[in-house]
């Protein structure tokens, strides 16, 4: 049986994990050592064989590589996503960090404003109470620094209209009490007998611890008539109140 040389070299195909590669065929390969009278050396070195473990090598090295690249490629995508959702949930974080502290400053400065409206507000209060103490010390300095006329000229008149409204709610009276200053009581008793003779009635002149003006009051005390300044400086504040604090303040 004649076996032709070539007939070694003959190229079968297989696969080798998940490569093809051309390699002789063994049994052929077999056949030749058998029956020709070459060294199965040599033989083998003709068909092949090393021309067969080259290309597994390199099949062998190029599969490892390309495992070796898509593992690293795998890596590297991995890594991207890692340090991405890094990047993000850093990003929310700093958002978030972010918030808190513009609310923090927020209701900081809502507190500050609220508390620096209200010192103003109390500023405002107590520069207007202190203004409407001037005012009042004004008048209650103006009034004691009347002349005797001014002052004798005001008696008359307060005195006559209490007189008049004490009779008037009486039905008729024969005496009323009159209370004046230390200082007006002179001046007073002259005005008082003036009084008494227009309307016919004793008015009784007495002290009372007053600035100015009068208090006239029947004799049992039970009709009160308060004239005096500072009765009538308060009535007189209290109902003009709006009106100083308009033209005052605004």
């Amino acid at each position: 049986m004649s076996i032709n040389d070539n007939t070694c070299c003959i190229r079968r195909t297989i696969r080798y994990s998940g490569f093809s590669i051309r390699i002789p065929n063994i049994i052929t390969t077999i056949s030749n050592i058998v029956f020709n009278t070459h060294s199965s050396e040599k033989l083998l070195d003709k068909c092949g064989v090393s021309r067969v473990s080259s290309e597994l090598k390199k099949a062998i090295l190029s599969k490892a590589e390309e495992e070796a690249r898509s593992i690293i490629s795998s890596a590297e995508e991995e890594a991207r996503r890692v340090i991405e959702e890094a990047r993000k949930l850093k990003q929310q974080e700093i958002i978030r960090e972010k918030e808190r502290i513009i609310k923090e400053i927020n209701a900081d400065y809502e507190a500050k404003i609220a508390e620096s409206r209200l010192k103003a507000r109390m500023i405002i209060a107590e520069a207007k109470s202190n203004i409407l103490k001037m005012l009042e010390d004004s008048i209650r300095i103006y009034l004691n620094n009347l002349t005797t006329y001014q002052r004798e000229k005001s008696l008359a008149n307060l005195m006559e209209e209490a007189v008049k409204a004490l009779i008037e709610d009486l039905g008729g009276a024969s005496e009323i009490v009159v209370y004046v200053s230390s200082r007006d009581v002179e001046l007073a008793g002259i005005v008082a007998s003036n009084l008494s003779k227009k309307l016919g009635v004793h008015i009784d002149i007495r002290e009372a611890g007053i600035s100015g003006g009068l208090i006239a009051s029947t004799l049992d005390g039970n009709l009160i008539i308060d004239n005096s300044y500072e009765a009538r400086l308060r009535k007189a504040l209290t109902s003009s109140l709006s009106d100083i604090k308009k033209e005052v303040f605004d």
